[in-house]
């Protein structure tokens, strides 16, 4: 079978597309992404889709960035295919947000993508990762001891209310390399992979090749078949975790005593899916939180994911704040990003005369994302705050008051995590909860009277 077989194959098992849907290629004018549009653009009529494409230009490479826009652009054009660019100043982001430059273009990246979708009105978002990239990720995950991240990429993700498909993710970038070179296709070359400077880079040019050299030849087959296989038992494991993590649950917490009865590898899911929501979970937490359960009585605290700790109190494992000064109320810039600290969060502000809605959040994930009518800060300001007893919330959509608190528990928000969610208010006004909804006074009825569009995001303490 040749390859765009193999990709159709590899759409069509794993549910990646529906017959119809608008799909947004994200394409950055290398090889990976230039061979993923046009398989993508040879499979449409077999796969009932339309394509547009959209390219974010990092600023990051000077002249060589601007070529791949206008490379990019013009690859869409002798498509025929609806194109969407923009341009971020990531570095600068990166030091507004305090993050590094890798993690600011990503941010930057699914920023603009999740408004190139809402624009372009697509309904879900391509990204050419590859099999090779694939093994690179698990690998990078084993050394920082991550559990959950060694089943690797998924084919089908969501980043926010962003569905995020990988049709490529099957396929190994040699075979992509001979593809583009068979139909004398052009791309453009970044001349920052072949550098040492990032991680991935050194483990893609130096560790990779000197394993396959030295311990296996087919190393990279090893691995992806191990990660097909952990990613298949955690899926399954998870599936029959949920209902002993209901067992051991009370109250806030989850009692010790019944932790206690599980054999360890039960143990150790329970407490992984009671921890997911905070952060990573690592293989260290886990043992550390193993000498909690195994320990006496007493007060017991170790550092968990997210800023909190994990210990036990009386007879249950418990989760709780482990900074202090745990409430906060900080004025929003507009435009501009604040940075929360201390909840590893950041929130921007922009004023902009278009919609975008989010769909599918949560509240306590990110990134989240809204929009509220600029008038309903006149006069009043925006600030971000954290939730305070007695708080009440107009949603849009629902008549009356709801109690924040009330909110939170239908959310199984725990009691620990409560004091960090961002609550934005005009004046005494609460008018967006992340994750859940804006305020009946905040919702957009006419976006040209003023658009304020909110983000929150993860950013490093």
């Amino acid at each position: 079978m040749n390859l765009p077989g193999r990709v159709l194959d590899f759409i069509l098992r794993g549910g990646l597309l529906r017959g119809g849907e608008h799909v947004l290629a994200a394409v950055s004018g290398g090889a990976d992404s230039v061979a993923m549009l046009h398989l993508l653009s040879d499979l449409a009529p077999q796969l009932g889709i339309r394509l547009s494409v959209a390219h974010l230009n990092h600023r990051l490479r000077g002249r060589e960035a601007a070529r791949d826009a206008r490379f990019v652009e013009q690859l869409a054009k002798s498509l025929g295919m609806p194109f969407m660019g923009s341009s971020c100043e990531v570095r600068k982001l990166a030091r507004e947000r305090n993050v590094s430059v890798e993690m600011a273009a990503r941010m930057a990246r699914y920023k603009f993508l999740a408004e190139a979708r809402e624009k372009l009105g697509a309904d879900c978002v391509a990204v050419a990762h590859n099999s090779d990239d694939q093994v690179e990720t698990v690998l990078l995950k084993l050394a920082r001891g991550s559990v959950a991240g060694l089943g690797g990429m998924k084919a089908v993700t969501a980043w926010g209310g962003l569905r995020v498909i990988r049709p490529l993710l099957g396929t190994p970038r040699p075979e992509i390399m001979r593809y583009l070179k068979g139909r004398r296709l052009e791309w453009v070359e970044d001349s920052s992979n072949a550098g040492r400077k990032h991680l991935r880079n050194r483990v893609r040019h130096e560790v990779i090749p000197l394993i396959e050299k030295e311990l296996n030849p087919q190393f990279r087959k090893a691995v992806l078949q191990t990660a097909g296989i952990v990613a298949e038992d955690q899926e399954w494991l998870d599936e029959l975790s949920v209902a002993l993590l209901k067992k051991c649950s009370v109250g806030e917490g989850l009692s010790m005593q019944k932790l206690n009865r599980l054999h360890p590898a039960a143990r150790r899911r329970v407490l992984m899916l009671w921890l997911q929501p905070c952060g990573d979970v690592t293989f260290e937490l886990l043992k550390r939180i193993e000498v909690v359960l195994a320990g006496e009585k007493g007060s017991q605290w170790v550092p968990g994911p997210g800023g909190l700790r994990v210990g036990r109190r009386y007879d249950l494992l418990v989760l709780e704040t482990a900074r202090e000064g745990k409430g906060f109320n900080r004025p929003v810039k507009i435009p501009g990003a604040t940075a929360l600290k201390k909840q590893y969060l950041v929130v921007t502000a922009e004023r902009c005369r278009t919609l975008s809605r989010q769909a599918g959040g949560k509240i306590g994930e990110y990134p989240a994302w809204a929009c509220v009518n600029a008038s309903v800060l006149k006069g009043r300001g925006l600030r971000v705050r954290s939730w305070r007893a007695g708080d009440r919330f107009a949603p849009l959509g629902i008549a009356g008051t709801k109690k924040i608190q009330d909110i939170f528990v239908d959310a199984k928000i725990p009691q620990a995590l409560r004091g960090d969610i961002p609550l934005f208010a005009a004046g005494d006004e609460i008018i967006w909860i992340p994750g859940y909804r804006v305020a009946r006074s905040a919702a957009v009825t006419d976006p040209s009277k003023g658009v304020i569009l909110l983000r929150v995001e993860r950013g490093n303490s």
